[in-house]
């Protein structure tokens, strides 16, 4: 099928017997319930996480009249930290995925082009979450701007001006 499409693949047909690729006509069960779940799944996540982050939020307002000042700042911490994660999900895995899954659905003619651009944008996920956790807890960002202090310099180091000049310059 794929010769008779594109006669130029004959040569490489001839290299390798055993070739093999996706054709749009030919019918795979196993693919289309993925992708079928996928058309379904990928965009119902970031409404899920959503719900998910606004259920924890209630529940942080309940757990405030019964813990400590503290403790709830933790929690509201690490609450601050996982919204910043689950948007990192969305944007650096879901929404590409949602994009890939589409066009695979549509069989848009220029979709390898954005299977490309969608495995570079999920490839900062880690990097972002990483980030997020470095900046929204607040050790952790301390730790991190000490570190960059003591790199640069500017901490443990003061530097005094004495002057022994007047008013006009003179000693």
């Amino acid at each position: 099928m794929f010769v008779a499409d594109f006669p130029a693949l004959q040569a490489l047909v001839d290299q390798y017997p055993s070739l093999t690729g996706y054709h749009p006509e030919l019918t795979n069960s196993i693919f289309d319930f993925i992708l079928y779940y996928g058309t379904a799944f990928c965009p119902a996540l970031p409404l899920i996480s959503i719900i998910s982050l606004t259920l924890f939020a209630r529940r942080l307002q309940r757990l405030k009249r019964n813990s400590i000042l503290k403790t709830h700042s933790i929690h509201v911490m690490l609450w601050k930290a996982l919204c910043a994660q689950c948007a990192c999900f969305t944007i650096f895995l879901i929404s590409p995925l949602t994009v890939f899954v589409y066009c695979l659905y549509f069989e848009v003619i220029w979709g390898s082009y954005v299977a490309t651009l969608s495995i570079f944008v999920n490839s900062f996920h880690i990097i972002a979450c990483s980030l997020c956790i470095l900046w929204f807890i607040t050790p952790y960002r301390n730790y991190v701007k000490d570190c960059l202090h003591n790199i640069c310099g500017k901490k443990g180091k003061t530097l005094t001006v004495a002057s022994s000049q007047n008013q006009y310059g003179l000693s």
